[in-house]
């Protein structure tokens, strides 16, 4: 039992020794006899450590608890379980089928939505029980059962119902493939369905948008959401009331606030990629975030950025003598092109490098041109057609 390791010995040394070296700490404590699970300390201040960006909200609370060490790696982010809370708008009836650490169990109980909360692992529901009090929530029930035969001897009826499969095999290896992840939401689908209007999947990042949407094919939306830039989850959402299937590019904070968003239906889109012919300094280059890349909405950019040009087919970089602000990604002002003459002046030259479609990878382009690592100004290396080109960029901050 969880509750056995726990007093105010056990939080004290967690307090005192957070930001102590584990090695150290087991070094000094080995043999020595305490009134708490040494071990089980130990593993409470290395997931401290791990998570201390992805659950500073979560941490400020020192009483909670990490039933292992694999629980801290597998939770959602803090701001991913915000934006999943976000989507529940007035639906107050939630199922999270397997519940792990409860990051998104608790986010959306503190919407005010009333959760039930199932998972396997007795560890985690003894982990889950004991932070859900120490958060003071009570409207969290949490059910230590198999979420699949629990539902299928269910009659309850769910306004959402959220899964997050889990992603490794029996040999720690990482799964990406729904139809490979436990369980198996591919082939649940229907059973689940017949139990809410609306389900939410979270998936790996890896995983291939049109292969998902073959195997989900009543899918409403996607989601793709990032953290600052790197992209976390591909959400998959099944609603019976959407006639539409929408798009969604999601860039967060660490706060869980949007910094960018493109949102897009299937029937968007329809304006033709307009691809650019010449190169003007003083002009703006454009480079999709990681969620955009993801979903490759080209025409769907240039539905809604009516000037914007590509630079080539493959290079997925663009150009406008328009300023865009609401971009979602990041947003350069053209300073020149960089010719062969110029090139020696970039030596020793603090600069960051990025390459698309170009005959050398970043690194390598940095080597030829012996540019330090940057800071501020961009060298951005790409195609004008066929032609490779070369341009050196200053950052336009949002306002």
């Amino acid at each position: 039992m969880i509750s056995e390791h726990l007093n105010n010995d056990f939080f004290d040394f967690i307090e005192k020794n957070s930001k102590e070296s584990i090695s150290r700490l087991r070094l000094k404590f080995h043999n020595k006899k305490t009134s708490f699970n040494m071990d089980f300390a130990l593993i409470q201040i290395e997931c401290r450590q791990k998570t201390s960006k992805k659950l500073e909200d979560f941490l400020k609370n020192p009483m909670f608890i990490f039933p292992t060490l694999l629980s801290s790696e597998q939770a959602s982010h803090q701001s991913i379980a915000y934006y999943h809370a976000s989507l529940l708008g007035k639906d107050k009836n939630i199922l999270d089928m397997t519940a792990g650490l409860g990051i998104d169990a608790i986010s959306f109980a503190r919407r005010g939505a009333d959760v039930t909360a199932i998972e396997l692992d007795k560890i985690k529901c003894e982990a889950l029980q004991h932070n859900i009090k120490a958060e003071n929530i009570n409207n969290i029930s949490v059910i230590n059962a198999d979420s699949v035969n629990w539902i299928k001897q269910s009659s309850y009826l769910f306004d959402t119902i959220f899964i997050d499969p889990a992603r490794r095999g029996n040999d720690k290896s990482r799964l990406y493939n729904l139809h490979d992840c436990s369980p198996d939401v591919v082939s649940l689908q229907d059973e689940i369905m017949s139990h809410t209007k609306r389900l939410l999947i979270k998936a790996s990042p890896m995983l291939d948008v049109s292969e998902t949407l073959r195997d989900i094919e009543n899918a409403s939306a996607i989601h793709v959401v990032c953290v600052e830039g790197e992209c976390k989850e591909i959400l998959i959402e099944i609603n019976q009331e959407n006639k539409l299937r929408n798009f969604f590019a999601v860039d967060l904070n660490r706060s869980g606030h949007i910094l960018s968003q493109l949102k897009y239906n299937e029937n968007d889109g329809q304006q033709e990629i307009v691809y650019a012919q010449d190169i003007h300094s003083s002009h703006y280059l454009y480079e999709p975030n990681a969620a955009v890349m993801k979903l490759s909405p080209w025409k769907v950019l240039s539905s809604k950025f009516p000037n914007l040009k590509k630079l080539a087919p493959d290079s997925h970089i663009f150009i406008s003598a328009d300023l865009y602000d609401d971009f979602p990604g990041r947003i350069m002002r053209i300073e020149k092109e960089i010719n062969k003459k110029d090139r020696n002046s970039l030596k020793g030259i603090p600069i960051n490098i990025v390459s698309r479609n170009y005959p050398l990878s970043a690194d390598s382009l940095r080597k030829d041109i012996g540019a330090k690592e940057g800071q501020d100004d961009f060298l951005y290396a790409s195609r004008l057609g066929k032609k490779p080109v070369l341009l050196k960029c200053a950052r336009v901050q949002k306002r």
